[in-house]
């Protein structure tokens, strides 16, 4: 059972999840960030905090690995929108920087598991659901998913090497603490302010996960003793919810009910799927994981959360 655990971008939506659940469960925590300090919101669960610029191998050196029994990069670029026109940066942070952590640890020669974090959008969107592990991959899309897709490639060769990687793929996740620019957030913050909204089609169906649940699954991937006999795990709900669900759910949080909501068909992208939702099956039969936040709690507690952002 790892003891000690490192968690690259810790001061990050995720990561301060994820420190708060290693640490409530008995681990030492450290963390590496760009900040110069750590978040004052998780002072408490982190043993140290390093300042780290993950794309130098003399930062790098720096990192404490050999008191370490894991490591968990969160350090990554994720925004699908904001990807277009940058491959280079994408691939820099979500590639390049795996390969200079794996590296070091081989250099020493540890015996460290790493949790790698990829994306359930790796996935072709235009086949059937649910998408499990052996679904085929997304053809071209977004340079975000495509550095994705990148990074699983270049980790192949290390788990040849016999390094114990593990590798995640996310599904949408949102909860407290998630900051504009993913759907909920995006949503709830002009709700709050506004009579009505405009949005794109209400009919597009989504898998949501609680990030509590999602910094639950990854503990418990890290913590299992044995090499587990996959290498790769979907992290999702296996339930899809539209969007119009989620905008009645937030309406329904924010005692904003008869909040008018116009569809704009300009918003419509091309060749959008109407339904994506995975299958946690694997994750489930090898480690015991399942979600247990409903996503009417997730939006509640996200909106409780916005709303003393906003008081305070």
């Amino acid at each position: 059972m790892a003891k000690s655990i490192l968690v690259a971008g810790i001061n990050g939506f995720v990561g301060k999840h994820l420190a708060k659940e290693l640490h409530s469960c008995g681990y030492e925590v450290f963390g590496t960030g760009m900040d110069e300090n750590i978040s004052p919101e998780i002072t408490k669960e982190v043993k140290q905090y390093i300042k780290c610029d993950l794309t130098s191998p003399k930062d790098i050196e720096k990192l404490p690995l050999s008191d370490i029994n894991a490591v968990i990069n969160l350090a990554g670029l994720a925004q699908v929108g904001t990807s277009f026109g940058k491959e280079d940066l994408y691939n820099k942070i979500n590639v390049e920087v795996h390969s200079l952590i794996i590296e070091r640890i081989q250099q020493l020669n540890l015996n460290v598991r790493i949790l790698v974090i990829s994306t359930g959008a790796v996935y072709d969107n235009n086949q059937e659901m649910p998408l499990t592990e052996s679904s085929p991959f997304i053809n071209g899309g977004s340079p975000y998913a495509a550095s994705k897709v990148l990074l699983e490639k270049t980790l192949e060769k290390y788990i040849e090497d016999g390094m114990d990687i593990i590798i995640a793929r996310p599904f949408n996740h949102t909860g407290p603490g998630q900051l504009d620019g993913f759907i909920v957030p995006d949503l709830t913050s002009k709700i709050l302010i506004q009579d009505e909204i405009t949005v794109g089609p209400l009919n597009t169906s989504r898998d949501y996960t609680d990030v509590r649940d999602v910094v639950r699954a990854y503990r418990m991937i890290i913590e299992k003793p044995e090499r587990s006999s996959h290498r790769v795990y979907n992290v999702c709900s296996g339930v899809p919810t539209s969007r119009d669900q989620i905008i009645e759910k937030i309406k329904a949080a924010t005692g904003k009910e008869t909040l008018e909501v116009k569809v704009d068909e300009a918003l419509v992208r091309p060749n959008d799927a109407l339904l994506i939702y995975g299958s946690n099956n694997r994750i489930g039969k090898d480690f015991g994981w399942q979600p247990s936040i409903s996503i009417d709690k997730t939006i509640k507690d996200f909106v409780d959360w916005k709303k003393n952002l906003s008081i305070s």
